[in-house]
C-alpha cells in the first residue's frame, strides 16, 4: 500500500465535525465570564453556566435566558457548518482517491487542495493535511 492511500485510510472517518473547545467571552453590561460552548448540550446548560456566573448580581432570569438562547442557537448553526464541511471533506477525498487510483492526477490534486483548504477554515489541516500533501507531492 503507497503512502497516500495509507494516509487516506488513517484520515477516513476521523473529522465528523467539531472536536476542538470553543469558549465563548460573554458580557452583559460591565461583567464578563466566559462559557465553554463546547461542552454544553442545550440552552438550558447555557443558561444554567450564566446563572452560576451572574449569581450574585442583579441580572434578571429573563435576560440571562435570552443570552444563553441566543448562544446555543449560534453555535448550533456553527456547529452544523463544521459537520457540514467536514462530509465534504471526506467526499471530497473520496473522489480524489478515486482521481489518484486512476492516473487522473491533477483531478486528484485539484480535490485534495479543496480537501485541505475546508479543514483549514478552521484553524489547521490536522486531520485532511498530511493526506494532502502526500497526494499533491505524489502528483509533482
Amino acid at each position: 500500500m503507497d503512502s497516500v492511500q495509507k494516509a487516506y485510510e488513517e484520515a477516513s472517518g476521523e473529522w465528523t465535525g467539531l472536536d476542538w473547545t470553543i469558549v465563548e467571552p460573554i458580557r452583559i453590561g460591565d461583567l464578563v465570564t466566559e462559557v465553554d460552548m463546547s461542552t454544553m448540550s442545550s440552552a438550558t446548560d447555557v443558561f444554567e453556566e450564566l446563572e452560576g456566573a451572574f449569581q450574585f448580581d442583579e441580572i434578571p432570569e429573563s435576560r440571562l435566558k435570552s443570552v444563553a438562547e441566543q448562544m446555543w442557537e449560534s453555535f448550533e448553526e456553527y456547529q452544523s457548518e463544521v459537520e457540514e464541511d467536514a462530509l465534504e471533506a471526506e467526499t471530497l477525498a473520496a473522489q480524489a482517491m478515486e482521481a489518484y487510483q486512476q492516473g487522473d492526477l491533477e483531478e486528484a490534486a485539484s480535490l485534495a487542495e479543496e480537501v485541505d483548504s475546508l479543514e483549514r477554515e478552521y484553524g489547521d489541516a490536522h486531520i485532511w493535511g498530511n493526506w494532502a500533501s502526500l497526494l499533491i507531492e505524489a502528483v509533482e
